[in-house]
Formats: structure tokens, C-alpha cells, sequence
């Protein structure tokens, strides 16, 4: 039987979240004349949550390899293991701590291209697939919320002078 790890634990309790907010969708207030119910799309993130949190309890339960020298993994290890998770995460926050200054196109396009480039291959023909992918998915995204949901989106100090 596999141990049981703290990926393991987390996944337990994201299903109790889930069954808990799931449990409270059905005690929003009807609106009156409304032709969707008021709860519709907060179950459909909740489940959703559920479906990602029950593939995350299968794979956390699956048996982890040992090392081929018998010893345990350290933290050199797991730091090595996650490393994508800590250049995403580091990336989004230089994102967030340029968004002021780039804006949302030129600082999310950077963002897409580095994460891109740090997560996939480092090619010269990646590089361009990476350029136009961060470019159309930006653009998108920046027309959908401009035009189609009336969002201001923030520009940034270098779009603002120009």
C-alpha cells in the first residue's frame, strides 16, 4: 500500500472544500425572472475543483520511485523535482510587480513568452512558436475583455506615453 504523503493530505481536504462549497451552492437566493439559476457557475467551478482535486488524490497516491542508491531524497532532491513550479510562480510574480510600469499586453506577453520558454524547448524555432503564441493568446485575451466584457485593462506607463 502506498504511504501516505502530504500531496495526499491536501487532496483529501480540496475534496472536503469541494463537498462543502458544493453543499452551499444550494442555499443561494433564486433570483426572481432569472432565466439561469444564481448557482450555476459556481458549481460548475466546484466541479471542476472536484474533478482536478480526485486526480490529484489518484496520482499522489501512486508509488513514488526510490532512488537508485537506495537513499532517500533530500531536499536538493525536491528542489530539482519543482523546479517549473518555482520559475512559474517566480515568473508571475515579476508580472505582477511590472504590471504598473509594462502594462497588461507587454508584461502578459512577456510573461506567456517566458513561461513558455522556460517550460518548453529552447530552440530558435521554439522561440518564434513561443513569440506568436504569447502575442495571439494576449491579444485575445486583452480584445475579449476590452470589447467583449467592457474591462479596462492596465496599460502600463510605457503604452500611457505613447
Amino acid at each position: 500500500m502506498p504511504r501516505i504523503n502530504s500531496d495526499t493530505v491536501i487532496a483529501v481536504l480540496l475534496l472536503l472544500a469541494s463537498g462543502i462549497l458544493m453543499h452551499d451552492t444550494f442555499y443561494f437566493r433564486e433570483t426572481p425572472l432569472a432565466i439561469v439559476s444564481s448557482a450555476v457557475w459556481p458549481r460548475i467551478v466546484v466541479g471542476l475543483l472536484s474533478v482536478f482535486s480526485i486526480v490529484y488524490l489518484f496520482q499522489s497516491l501512486r508509488r513514488t520511485p526510490q532512488r537508485q542508491d537506495g537513499e532517500k531524497p533530500g531536499l536538493k532532491d525536491w528542489v530539482i523535482a519543482n523546479r517549473n513550479i518555482f520559475w512559474c510562480y517566480g515568473l508571475f510574480a515579476a508580472f505582477l510587480v511590472t504590471l504598473p510600469y509594462l502594462g497588461m499586453l507587454i508584461g502578459g506577453g512577456a510573461f506567456v513568452f517566458a513561461a513558455l520558454t522556460v517550460l518548453g524547448e529552447r530552440t530558435l524555432r521554439a522561440h518564434g512558436i513561443h513569440a506568436v503564441i504569447a502575442v495571439t493568446s494576449i491579444s485575445v485575451m486583452w480584445a475579449i475583455f476590452t470589447f467583449g466584457l467592457r474591462v479596462i485593462l492596465p496599460e502600463g506607463e510605457i503604452l500611457r506615453i505613447w
